[in-house]
């Protein structure tokens, strides 16, 4: 696992830069953010397994419920159109209004559409 620590605001946020495997599970994402020296995280879409864009599986959900309990930004960076999912773009679009789990195309994007 590899990672720098920005600021944004008064809150130190992880930006990953390797992982050793794909988040696949809510348990996953638990043991990421006990292991961070941080209140947030950006992960790259390549970090998350396949089955977390597909939202019938409630990964997703999971994942999200456990960052918005534990006071936890959350923000993936890349390219999400390659999903090609009207559930999934209008998801991100949701997420992205509420701000506090951000999906974004770059570092810039996603700092930029917190709140």
């Amino acid at each position: 696992m590899e990672y720098t620590i920005t600021q944004m605001g008064n809150r130190d946020i992880a930006v990953m830069h390797r992982l050793a495997a794909p988040l696949e599970s809510a348990g996953d994402f638990l043991d990421l953010m006990g292991s961070l020296p941080a209140r947030g995280v950006v992960l790259s879409r390549e970090m998350m397994g396949d089955a977390f864009f597909d939202l019938s599986t409630r990964i997703a959900g999971d994942i999200f419920q456990k960052a918005v309990t534990y006071d936890f930004r959350l923000a993936f960076t890349g390219d999400f159109d390659r999903y090609g999912s009207k559930s999934l773009n209008d998801f991100i679009w949701e997420s992205n209004r509420t701000g506090h789990i951000v999906f974004g195309g770059d570092l810039d994007a996603v700092l930029s559409l917190w709140r």
